[in-house]
Parts: C-alpha cells; sequence; structure tokens
C-alpha cells in the first residue's frame, strides 16, 4: 500500500483502489485467486501437451513477421492432403507472438465448432507456457478445455516436416494478402509509441 503514493506521486490519504485502477494493478486477493486457478489449470493441461513425431491427420498452425507485416494461418492435413486452410493478415505492429498464439486459438475454436478431436501441431514453445497472463493464450487454453480429446502438440521447425513447411509459407503469404483482422496492440508497442511524447 505504502508503495503506491511513492509510485504515482499522489498523496498518502488516496484510497488504495483508485491507485491500482490507475496504475492497471490487480488487487492482491484477485490476483492471489487468478495465481491458485493458473496452477490447478496447469495440471490439467500439462497432460494434453505432447512434444512428439506428427500423425497422419493433423492440424498445422503457424505466425510470421516479414517484411514490417505480420500473418498467422492453420492448414488442416488428413493423408497428406492438405483438405482447408485459414490465413490472416493482422497489422504491422503486432508480434509473431500474437500471429501464432491467434493461430492457435482459432484453430481449436474452428475444431470444436466441427465437433473435430484431432492433434494440433505448432513449431513454437513459447505459446505452451500455461501461467501465461496474457488473455489471448487464456483463451486458447479455455477453448482447448472444451474439447478433452484434442491434443496440442509441439514440432520442431525447418527440419523436413513438409506440412509444416506448408504452414510456414502460408503464414508468410498471410503477411502480404488475405483478410485483415484487428487485433490488440501489444504492451511494447504502445509503450514505444508513448515513449517519444513523454521526454
Amino acid at each position: 500500500r505504502k508503495f503506491l503514493p511513492n509510485i504515482t506521486g499522489t498523496y498518502a490519504s488516496t484510497p488504495a483502489a483508485a491507485l491500482q485502477v490507475i496504475e492497471g494493478i490487480t488487487p492482491l486477493h484477485i490476483k492471489a485467486q487468478m495465481e491458485s486457478i493458473l496452477v490447478r489449470v496447469a495440471f490439467d493441461l500439462e497432460d494434453r501437451v505432447s512434444i512428439v513425431h506428427p500423425l497422419d491427420e493433423a492440424i498445422y498452425t503457424d505466425g510470421s513477421h516479414l517484411d514490417g507485416e505480420t500473418g498467422c494461418t492453420f492448414c488442416v492435413i488428413q493423408n497428406n492432403v492438405q483438405i482447408y486452410q485459414w490465413t490472416t493478415k493482422l497489422s504491422p505492429h503486432n508480434t509473431i507472438y500474437q500471429a501464432e498464439t491467434l493461430a492457435i486459438k482459432d484453430v481449436i475454436n474452428w475444431a470444436n465448432s466441427k465437433g473435430i478431436s484431432t492433434s494440433i501441431w505448432s513449431d513454437t514453445q513459447r505459446n505452451f507456457s500455461f501461467e501465461s497472463s496474457n488473455p489471448l493464450v487464456q483463451e486458447a487454453q479455455q477453448a482447448l478445455f472444451q474439447n478433452p480429446s484434442m491434443q496440442l502438440n509441439w514440432i520442431k521447425a525447418h527440419i523436413g516436416f513438409l506440412d509444416n513447411e506448408a504452414a510456414d509459407d502460408l503464414a508468410k503469404q498471410a503477411t502480404q494478402e488475405g483478410n485483415h483482422l484487428h487485433l490488440q496492440a501489444p504492451k511494447c508497442h504502445l509503450k514505444n509509441s508513448y515513449e517519444p511524447l513523454s521526454q
């Protein structure tokens, strides 16, 4: 409590709740509840993520940031044939992490809407952080819980898995063409945008 007035430069009598809102700080009791939920969720999710060789029927996701543009994709493969693909172009300020996470979230939602239980493959391990506070990651985790038989897997990039390479090519194409989707700018972009104004 005593640190908030020092951080904000306000009077010591200013209510702590108001200072937390101003600074975007989650109240301690809510933060504790969130952490306890994430720990419980992590135990359930850890059994659902694996790092193994891909199967004949699977969905591959990828994101790309190329020439200042960002895009993402997923493609559905059955018996070595691509039967469906989804791509979207994001804003230049969106990160590759956001693109890859969006692709994972959207493919889980797509599979849930079709009643499909399959393996989803991604070549980024960063998205598998179960304790992430990123809203996009949390939405993907919630969607994954709706389909208990779905598996989320990691695959090593650029070592010759043709279906994963196809997803990589589609993600690169998505940076230049396709439907544009607005996604909230990451905090790092907002910070860089406002930094010159504060000088």
